[in-house]
């Protein structure tokens, strides 16, 4: 005899499976979970001439720490600015971590919980930047950084608004802008 059993994250379609080769077992230590994570399990029996129990009810249980943050991107960049966007995630707040690209100098930015973008400002024109994020839960528990990613603000030529022409005689003018 053997058992079977089926976990999967809460809520998602993708499950995994553990094959337990003797019906004895009475439990069986998982690993390669997510931090934070809501997960649901059953388990059924296998029996010797091909029968199958049904599965037992799903029990859930949820992992401890902090989310893992995810669905990094960059948007609306512009010269000076930039908006910082990620998937929802549980936690207290997420801190983001910037720098220009190549630097080992970094600058820090604390976002709310349940919030899922910032605006990065006061950045320079036609420099690449690189950041990562992660979450903070519980004081001092926090989630692991995601992979850094990387934007290029543009550089801004300014277009004048005004022109004026003084100094006009027959030969010469003075253009003012």
């Amino acid at each position: 005899d053997s058992l079977l059993i089926r976990y999967n994250a809460t809520g998602s379609t993708a499950y995994k499976y553990i094959m337990v080769n003797t019906g004895t077992a009475v439990s069986k230590a998982i690993s390669g979970l997510s931090p934070g994570t809501s997960y649901s399990w059953t388990i059924h029996t296998y029996c010797s001439g091909g029968q199958s129990g049904a599965y037992s009810p799903t029990s859930t249980f949820t992992t401890s720490g902090c989310q893992n943050i995810s669905g990094l991107s960059t948007s609306n960049i512009t010269g000076t600015s930039a908006k910082l966007n990620w998937s929802s995630v549980s936690s207290d707040s997420i801190l983001i971590r910037y720098n220009r690209t190549g630097s080992t100098t970094y600058s820090y930015l604390v976002a709310s919980s349940g919030s899922v973008n910032t605006t990065l400002s006061g950045l320079t024109a036609g420099t690449s930047y690189s950041w990562t994020a992660h979450t903070y839960c519980s004081g001092t528990q926090s989630g692991a950084y995601a992979s850094p990613i990387s934007f290029t603000t543009p550089i801004v030529c300014n277009t004048p608004t005004t022109s004026a022409t003084t100094g006009i005689t027959s030969t010469s003018a003075t253009l003012n802008w």
